[in-house]
């Protein structure tokens, strides 16, 4: 966010800060298929079978800019590794991430109880 805490700090339903009391996460960051911020997308959980149904691409179809090859190269280059063969992916976590873990708890397409608190 831009007041400098993380997304973790902010709570997931009403999005004020726990740090400083901003009133809203506000990214400090683009997205770089649209140039849009954060707060002018709207998330969408599908899984894969979903997608196929509605004859949408999956796997590497799916990837992004993946229209575009050489724009997906400049901004993910060499295919996801860093130089020395590093990849740029997080680590595998044995427990999922905070956000994964709500999201799993709370939506009904992800075996949660369902919807959101108020």
């Amino acid at each position: 966010c831009k007041c400098g805490h993380g997304h973790e700090d902010h709570d997931p339903n009403r999005l004020g800060c726990r740090g400083c009391g901003c009133p809203s996460y506000s990214s400090a960051w683009l997205c770089t298929v649209c140039e849009g911020k954060w707060e002018d997308h709207e998330t969408l959980w599908e899984t894969e079978e979903e997608r196929r149904l509605q004859r949408l691409p999956v796997g590497q179809a799916f990837l992004p800019l993946q229209s575009t090859p050489e724009i997906q190269e400049i901004a993910f280059g060499q295919g996801g590794q860093a130089p020395g063969g590093r990849t740029y992916a997080l680590p595998h976590r044995p427990k999922p991430e905070r956000s994964v873990k709500l999201m799993m708890e709370r939506c009904p397409h992800y075996g949660g109880a369902g919807g959101l608190e108020d």
